[in-house]
């Protein structure tokens, strides 16, 4: 039985970029909807003084993470 991957990434946040951070976020969302199936969740984490983001990938199995990555 094939296992679930899970992907974490977290990035530092320049000053003064945050608006346009949570507008590539929301973007990304929409297009790993449509182009990206096989991909089960796609979350983002901001931290409290938003200088981080986090984002948190499933996928069902490998062959489902290497088809994310490919493009």
């Amino acid at each position: 039985m094939p296992e679930p991957v899970f992907f974490l990434s977290h990035f530092r946040i320049k000053e003064g970029q945050l608006d346009f951070v949570r507008q590539l976020t929301s973007e990304a969302a929409t297009r790993l909807q449509a182009e990206k199936p096989r991909t089960v969740l796609f979350l983002s984490y901001l931290d409290t003084d938003g200088g981080t983001i986090s984002f948190l990938h499933a996928f069902a199995d490998a062959e489902s993470m290497d088809l994310h990555v490919v493009g």
